[in-house]
């Protein structure tokens, strides 16, 4: 049996909207059902989020929770989906791809897939499409003969050298940023009682996400390499010096 507070947590995690995406409407009226005498641990508007874009994805959307579940079981079986994306300029491209991993960003609270093109099985280059722009996506109900190894896709693709980063563990800075980076590669090593230094992969389609997530953390993070990026936060904090000028 449940605990209350077990309980409690449950009723707030069916009034995260995000949940739709994962269960029908019929399943969550069960369990709020089940939960009516519960009090909810939080609510949504007890967050502030001072550091996310407000563009999100609309999660209640009937056809972007289709989209979703859709992706979820081509990704789970391997399957190969038609489908018609639009860009951030409106154009309109349509192919066949094979589903490999969901992503979440908080920063842009918003899901994006990583898919290959059917005729890239042996050099697959990973395309990233996020779910706001897809159109329509139609089934072909052919199965990968073989799957693509992702993770080696996205080791090819990082810069030669990772962004290096020292933390110091104040104000809980270490745990946050483990759970800001997340979706990234990394290692983390201990250099003193209050300091580590965090190794983080990237490449150039998340190499401005990156920045932004680092920025965030103000004096709580160090940034002493690599070159490439220490030029970037430089760059960045001199637009933001002229703008508040």
């Amino acid at each position: 049996p449940l605990t209350r507070l077990q309980k409690s947590y449950l009723k707030a995690i069916l009034a995260d909207d995000k949940i739709r995406l994962f269960l029908s409407d019929a399943e969550i009226a069960q369990l709020n059902a089940a939960l009516a005498d519960v009090e909810p641990l939080y609510l949504p508007d007890d967050f502030y989020y001072y550091d996310r874009f407000s563009d999100k994805d609309d999660y209640q959307n009937p056809e972007y929770r289709k989209h979703f579940q859709i992706l979820m079981e081509a990704i789970q079986n391997h399957t190969y989906l038609d489908i018609l994306y639009e860009s951030r300029h409106s154009h309109r491209v349509r192919h066949t791809y094979l589903p490999c991993r969901l992503e979440y960003s908080i920063k842009n609270d918003r899901f994006r897939l990583m898919a290959v093109e059917s005729h890239q099985q042996r050099n697959p280059r990973i395309e990233i499409l996020n779910l706001n722009r897809i159109v329509k996506i139609i089934s072909t109900n052919q199965t990968a003969n073989r799957i693509p190894d992702i993770n080696r896709s996205l080791k090819r693709s990082y810069y030669r050298e990772p962004a290096r980063i020292l933390i110091k563990n104040r104000r809980n800075a270490l745990e946050r940023a483990m759970l800001q980076f997340a979706n990234y590669e990394k290692s983390t090593r201990k250099i003193n009682s209050d300091t580590y230094e965090c190794l983080i992969y990237y490449n150039q389609k998340t190499e401005t996400e990156l920045l932004i997530e680092v920025l965030s953390f103000g004096p709580m993070i160090k940034v002493v390499g690599s070159d490439a990026f220490l030029r970037l936060i430089k760059e960045r904090l001199m637009r933001q010096k002229a703008f508040s000028l």
